[in-house]
């Protein structure tokens, strides 16, 4: 490998960020985190589905044959968002971060063990990864409070506080760019030219009214599968966007346009095939 190319891979993961940004992205991130999975509860009622539905997935085929009890299942939960406010003031970070990641992959595969968990969930657990195991508690927390001393002596070091972050937006770049491979590789060109774009907009107005009442309500997208053409050029846009998304992680100018982009691309998701990403 030349040395432009070590190059070019030292500024697209080492440069740019520094302990405050890192440290605010930390904050947020499980704050964020503890609000859905704590607050909401979306996964305590797991274990009290029928052991019919268990199949188990990934790691979990290897070492757990059967569904742990309701009980041990709620001790792990808890102990795990118990994990999610250390690490959101940033104490024993260290021990809490890694230990956060684990048990949040535990739970996760649980979730899918049982089928009862989509697509969505995974890249938010990924993300996991490099924040738990990174210096994310250099700053803004309870670790420098407590160990002024130590942290002192820190340098800024902009290479360890930049990869944690742009390793997450690397995993939800790739989110949507496999979401754009995936239409193409199982799909093909009939993904845009056919009605299945057509026929999710119907599925959810026929099925999913009751998941999200405020979508429910304007009806959009009833008024997008009664125009065929328009869903064919909406297909088309939407693989278009998805396999450009990848370029945001690549192109600070291309990221200015993207990024709010995917913003609007929720909103239409919202509206218009009625996921909930609100509860």
């Amino acid at each position: 490998m030349s040395l432009s190319s070590i190059k070019k891979i030292e500024n697209l993961f080492f440069v740019g960020y520094n302990k405050y940004d890192l440290a605010i992205y930390r904050i947020i991130y499980f704050c964020t985190m503890a609000y859905f999975f704590g607050y909401v509860k979306y996964f305590v009622g797991m274990n009290v589905l029928p052991q019919e539905l268990w199949e188990p997935n990934g790691i979990l085929s290897i070492f757990q044959q059967t569904p742990i009890s309701h009980d041990a299942f709620l001790l792990i939960f808890n102990i795990w968002i118990a994990s999610l406010f250390f690490c959101i003031f940033g104490l024993f970070y260290k021990w809490t971060g890694p230990i956060c990641f684990i048990l949040g992959s535990y739970i996760a595969n649980q979730g899918h063990s049982y089928g009862y968990q989509t697509h969505t969930f995974m890249p938010v657990f990924l993300a996991l990864l490099p924040i738990c195991f990174s210096n994310a508690s250099d700053a803004l927390s309870l670790d420098v409070l407590i160990n002024k001393k130590k942290f002192n002596f820190i340098k800024n070091d902009e290479a360890e506080y930049s990869w944690p972050i742009r390793t997450v937006q690397l995993i939800f770049c790739l989110v949507f760019f496999s979401a754009g491979i995936s239409k193409l590789i199982h799909g093909g060109i009939e993904w845009i030219t056919s009605d299945t774009l057509r026929n999710y907009f119907i599925r959810a107005h026929l099925f999913y009214f009751d998941v999200n009442s405020i979508a429910s309500q304007l009806r959009i997208n009833e008024w997008f599968y009664q125009h065929e053409r328009l869903c064919h050029i909406m297909a088309l846009m939407t693989v278009v966007f998805e396999l450009a998304c990848i370029g945001a992680f690549f192109s600070k100018r291309l990221g200015k346009w993207i990024i709010p982009i995917v913003f609007l691309f929720q909103f239409g998701v919202f509206f218009t095939m009625y996921v909930n990403f609100i509860h």
